[in-house]
């Protein structure tokens, strides 16, 4: 027995602007269940092409469906038959396992019509209702999953399911929302409020995500979520935390998602500099000066855009300490070819050099591509093989043309000297202050 009864029927009659905008409404007494079958004495659903359709329904009366195998388990409140005004009055909770979906034309058990068992349902749909607690197990037969314009008091969750389409569309969820460690085709979610926490933790999602005109009032977990495609938070509103600690592209690999928009790439980053975790705001610092740059046209500003583009290439926006040294050896080196060809240095010195250059910008290319720094690490390691075996590389020339200090008060320093002295000052500050993003403290 539980002592809910009075404060289910204030709410009931406490009713929201919401609900009262609802066209018409039908309570569980329009249907009822018999013998493991959910009878409707309405017609308040449609059943069409394995869909299964709910509108302006109110399911004031039913605490929570569970969509299973094989079963729709209601579990229903029922009322105690004391009196209402005693304030002992008491409800109690009922479940019970439906297979099979019947129509009632005419109120006479004979003449009902079986419409479809719940294992031929593939697809619920939730028009303008208004439902308490909703669990789809993750071995029912469902793949897609509607709340239209409705609204859920309790909870809805879906965990370690595979689903084609999940549209949450100007609903409101009171309770917590979880889809937990599901793999989702398709997902939909606008002018949606969530009221209570809501969890997409491990949930892999295949296409675009934009939660366009979305509300999270509580706390919103994406930890561990996997977007393939582009994430768009543009529209939303976070108005407590959000949690996006290793959100990816690829699962179980540390791999930048792609972000919709400058805007979703400052809120992330945000999220990780109020959770003081300045390594993760630093990767999405990177992806919003990313996104500026491709924002800005050479026609619109030249200058502020040779700026970002030569930013992003030396050491992607002060995030790859490592990118600034590969160019601080390829700048010197080139120089060095220059001086090596003026004072005729033997051709197969020059050849050599040429080499250790194209390994580098090799692996600058394929670390763009990949995403993998194994590529810096291994044509750094082939070029100092390379000099070892065969000593075609002049490296006391390169460490003289590495030195921004070198040949500052020489008479004979070119215009080609001084270029490559400011590039490598600029590579070397790029350096440093990449290294102090990295393991800096707030």
């Amino acid at each position: 027995m539980l002592g809910i009864g009075k404060r289910f029927s204030k709410m009931i009659d406490n009713k929201s602007t919401e609900e009262e905008k609802l066209n018409k409404t039908f309570r569980l007494e329009h249907i009822y269940i018999r013998g493991g079958k959910l009878v409707f004495k309405t017609d308040c659903f449609i059943i069409e092409n394995n869909i299964l359709t709910f509108k302006n329904f109110n399911f004031y009366d039913v605490e929570e469906f569970t969509f299973n195998i094989d079963t729709l388990e209601i579990m229903r409140i029922i009322q105690s038959k004391l009196e209402e005004e005693d304030e002992n009055d008491e409800s109690y909770l009922s479940s019970t396992k439906v297979t099979t979906l019947v129509t009632e034309a005419i109120p006479n058990e004979k003449e009902s019509k079986v419409i479809c068992n719940i294992t031929d349902i593939e697809e619920v749909k939730f028009i303008n209702c208004n439902l308490n607690s909703l669990i789809i197990d993750k071995k029912s037969n469902l793949k897609k999953l509607t709340l239209d314009n409705s609204i859920s008091r309790k909870k809805i969750e879906i965990k370690n399911k595979p689903l084609d389409k999940l549209n949450f569309n100007g609903s409101k969820f009171y309770g917590k929302v979880e889809i937990r460690n599901c793999i989702v085709e398709e997902l939909s979610f606008e002018e949606t409020t969530l009221k209570d926490i809501s969890v997409f933790t491990e949930t892999t999602f295949n296409q675009d995500v934009n939660f366009k005109y979305t509300t999270f009032e509580k706390l919103a977990l994406f930890r561990k979520t996997v977007f393939k495609k582009k994430l768009n938070l543009e529209d939303s509103i976070i108005k407590e935390e959000a949690n996006f600690l290793e959100i990816t592209s690829i699962k179980d690999e540390r791999k930048d998602i792609d972000v919709a928009n400058r805007e979703t790439a400052r809120i992330i980053k945000h999220s990780f500099e109020n959770q003081n975790n300045i390594i993760e705001s630093n990767r999405f610092y990177a992806l919003e000066m990313s996104e500026m740059d491709d924002k800005l046209l050479w026609t619109d500003n030249f200058f502020e855009k040779l700026v970002f583009k030569f930013h992003s290439i030396s050491s992607n926006h002060s995030q790859s300490w490592f990118l600034a040294l590969l160019w601080i050896f390829i700048v010197g080196m080139i120089v060095t070819i220059l001086q090596l060809k003026e004072i005729k240095f033997e051709i197969d010195i020059i050849y050599g050099s040429m080499t250790f250059v194209f390994l580098l910008l090799l692996s600058i290319y394929y670390e763009k591509l990949f995403q993998s720094k194994i590529y810096y690490v291994s044509s750094l390691f082939i070029a100092i093989f390379y000099n070892f075996i065969f000593n075609k590389i002049p490296i006391l020339e390169l460490f003289k043309q590495i030195n921004p200090f070198s040949k500052l008060s020489s008479n004979d320093m070119t215009e080609i000297d001084f270029i490559a002295k400011v590039i490598i000052a600029y590579l070397i500050y790029q350096f440093v202050i990449s290294i102090r993003q990295n393991t800096r403290r707030k």
